[in-house]
């Protein structure tokens, strides 16, 4: 059986209280693969991730299920791959770039925009993109490991 493993690949997890949203970045894409998958299949997502993927990071936003969701990802990649970072507006950032997204002429966008309140689509995925693109500004010269900010008094 033919297997194909692209290296350099970066993987967000947005977690939610029954699903969670996912991005894959890797240097062949002009953008991030998005998705949506439920908490109870999200162990064999990963699996199938780490067959194809060979994944240096793995990001999870510091949401609802976090703590499900880091040990998920802990057990596939590995505890020195995972970061949690920040993920306060991000469904609002989600929302834009999902309007940005398609691209086109103003038309596409306005009835992009349009179709949205009139059937909005899940956004999860588009979150986890967000969080790839945090973790890529914050992250100039290599991996860093990221955290959660701390309460400010």
């Amino acid at each position: 059986m033919l297997e194909i493993f692209i290296l350099g690949t970066r993987l967000a997890l947005d977690p939610g209280s029954r699903k969670c949203g996912w991005a894959i970045e890797c240097p062949l894409l002009h953008s991030p693969l998005v998705g949506v998958v439920n908490l109870d299949k999200l162990g064999a997502f990963l699996q199938w991730v780490s067959r194809f993927f060979d994944v240096s990071r793995v990001v999870v936003g510091g949401g609802t299920a976090r703590k499900r969701v880091i040990s998920a990802a802990e057990e596939v990649f590995g505890t020195d791959r995972v970061a949690v970072i920040d993920e306060h507006g991000s469904t609002k950032d989600a929302l834009k770039l999902y309007l940005q997204a398609s691209g086109g002429c103003w038309l596409a966008r306005h009835l992009r925009y349009l179709f949205y309140f009139l059937a909005p689509p899940p956004l999860d995925g588009y979150a986890a993109w967000v969080l790839l693109r945090r973790d890529s500004r914050a992250d100039n010269f290599g991996y860093r490991q990221a955290h959660l900010p701390s309460k400010r008094r």
